[in-house]
């Protein structure tokens, strides 16, 4: 885990880089950035499920490129669709299974289109 707990968040605690070679981009995330964590929808049922099957989602690496990601609206490079459906998707495998990061991936991409024109 890459991120520590803080009194309005989470902030990272090293520097994050991920290389994307097809679109000649590197992402690069400071150390410190400071994030809100995974949002979930007001539905406290699913919030429970999520974190039942998902624990520590918010310090990981996912959570992270996925909130400085849609912070920057993908970087003119990056689609919201790639950004929930792959980035997402692929670093959420990390940690989970294929299924539930499936889960999770598709869950955000249904629930989180409000917050990428934010």
């Amino acid at each position: 885990m890459n991120a520590v707990r803080t009194f309005t968040g989470y902030r990272t605690i090293k520097e994050l880089r991920r290389d994307y070679p097809d679109e000649n981009f590197i992402l690069k995330i400071p150390k410190s950035y400071e994030y809100d964590g995974a949002t979930y929808p007001r539905l406290n049922w699913l919030k429970f499920l999520i974190l039942s099957i998902a624990p520590l989602l918010d310090r990981t690496d996912a959570v992270i490129i996925h909130d400085y990601l849609y912070k920057h609206m993908g970087f003119d490079v990056f689609t919201r669709k790639q950004v929930d459906k792959e980035i997402f998707y692929n670093e959420l495998k990390r940690y989970y299974s294929k299924e539930i990061s499936w889960l999770l991936s598709r869950a955000v991409y249904l629930f989180s289109k409000i917050l990428w024109s934010t």
